[in-house]
């Protein structure tokens, strides 16, 4: 079983706020460019887990619209281990979670990420909501319980009940 190494020293890491910096040097401050940096730091992050990032992964649901995330953590199988969901530094956070979550978007292990916050749903329920604008954050980051490290949990070390639901409800939820 893999387990993320992320710490606040490390290359990714260290990219992620050199970006951010430099898209800030230029005013530029919108979705579609910044979510590149962190888009980045998750493909690190997947590789470890020998996962994939795969952009604009589409959720099905049996008799329901699709959505779209930004993102899934797949691996070989295409069995997706988290999401996530980019929004810029203008947004309100807390009010795009709740636009998505009424669009249909799974409650299960998902990111939603801005530059300066970062908020993580796991089993129905938000686990984390956390200031992310500043690198000295990130070693406390890189425990079990953190936005990056829990994102990419394995099933294994998932709550039981989760993972005998996500299982039963796999051809409605993640099919893609």
């Amino acid at each position: 079983m893999h387990k993320l190494n992320l710490k606040q020293n490390h290359k990714p890491v260290q990219a992620y706020y050199q970006s951010l910096s430099q898209y800030s040097q230029l005013n530029i401050f919108h979705e579609t460019a910044i979510k590149v940096a962190f888009q980045n730091l998750l493909e690190s992050c997947a590789k470890q887990m020998s996962w994939t990032l795969i952009l604009e992964w589409e959720i099905k649901r049996r008799q329901q619209h699709s959505v779209r995330v930004d993102g899934a953590l797949v691996d070989a199988f295409r069995l997706p281990h988290g999401f996530w969901e980019a929004k810029d530094e203008r947004d309100d956070l807390q009010k795009e979670v709740k636009k998505k979550f009424e669009a249909g978007y799974p409650k299960d292990n998902i990111l939603f990420q801005a530059p300066e916050r970062a908020i993580l749903w796991q089993n129905g329920r938000q686990v984390l909501d956390e200031n992310i604008s500043k690198q000295r954050t990130w070693s406390a980051r890189c425990k079990p319980s953190s936005t990056i490290c829990r994102l990419s949990m394995p099933i294994g070390k998932r709550p039981l009940r989760s993972s005998v639901t996500a299982c039963r409800n796999w051809p409605n939820r993640w099919k893609s």
